[in-house]
């Protein structure tokens, strides 16, 4: 008898770590935006600008994390906060924010946009 409640007790704490481990192995959800994205074109009053009628010969880059920072890199980093569609810049600029099909739209008012396609999901660089 005392070796079926030995055999019963350690069945219960195998169980047990096992629920445990499985609670801990939940994956958290990432934000689709996180990544890391490449200048694509700009609207300004209307018009729209690729790379190339900007004169722009190195790609501007923007990294979205998913503890809500990154960065855009345009001739040197400026960081960003970003979440619920608000992306907002070192300097205090806040600008709404469209994702879809892997394209990073930010606005300002009706005659400023910037538009990113993504290049890669999570970003490595922390």
């Amino acid at each position: 008898m005392r070796r079926n409640w030995k055999r019963i007790f350690a069945l219960v704490l195998v169980l047990g770590m096992m629920f445990a481990l499985a609670a801990c192995g939940e994956k958290s959800t990432v934000p689709e935006e996180v990544g890391t994205y490449e200048f694509k074109d700009m609207t300004y009053e209307g018009e729209v600008y690729t790379m190339e009628d900007l004169g722009l010969d190195t790609p501007y880059t923007m990294v979205l994390r998913e503890d809500g920072t990154g960065y855009i890199d345009m001739d040197g980093e400026s960081a960003v906060t970003w979440g619920d569609g608000k992306l907002t810049d070192e300097t205090g600029d806040v600008y709404d924010y469209v994702y879809k099909d892997d394209v990073f739209t930010m606005t300002q008012g009706e005659e400023m946009g910037m538009t990113f396609q993504k290049t890669t999901g999570e970003d490595s660089s922390k």
